[in-house]
């Protein structure tokens, strides 16, 4: 997923446009503003997703942020959410993954355990065994699309906000 951060010139140049309105017209305008700047970053996900069978890349999505009340997002990503989903596999080309298979503590430790919880030792030996797998490093396609083209698009978000506000205010 790509996710925009705003430095604090961006956050005080919001704040002071949106003191003052009701929240529901500002919650309005964030989300629609948002939105449209999201979706000028997609075609270039698209081209930085690679192709297999063009599955993945078909896939990249401009989708509102899980709703909460500390603020309001937008994502740029692939259909489902990471590991789920027909574009599971999405996820490990990203961030990376290990391979081979984990073996279980039991395998690990060859006893019978009559305990239930492992030990911090066994845990550790467990864990170290588990991490000797080989570690394919992820490609961050999304994740530099966002470095390269983000504070661009953040900073025509803003413009457009402030328009948009310019606009509810004569409205109103």
């Amino acid at each position: 997923m790509i996710l925009g951060e705003l430095n604090a010139r961006q956050v005080d140049r919001i704040v002071k446009m949106l003191t003052g309105m009701p929240a529901k017209i500002r919650n309005k305008i964030l989300r629609r503003e948002l939105r449209n700047a999201a979706k000028k970053l997609k075609p270039s996900a698209r081209s930085a997703t690679p192709v297999a069978s063009g599955k993945l890349r078909r896939s990249v999505k401009v989708r509102a942020a899980k709703r909460s009340r500390k603020g309001i997002g937008v994502l740029v990503g692939y259909n489902d959410k990471p590991y789920s989903g027909d574009t599971f596999y999405g996820a490990f080309l990203e961030w990376g993954y290990r391979w081979g298979k984990r073996r279980s503590a039991k395998t690990i430790l060859r006893e019978s355990r009559r305990r239930r919880r492992l030990t911090d030792a066994q845990r550790a030996q467990v864990k170290a065994e588990n991490d000797t797998r080989k570690k394919i490093p992820g490609k961050y396609m999304l994740t530099k699309v966002a470095d390269a083209n983000g504070p661009a698009v953040l900073d025509q978000a803003i413009v457009a906000i402030g328009k948009a506000i310019q606009d509810e205010a004569r409205n109103a």
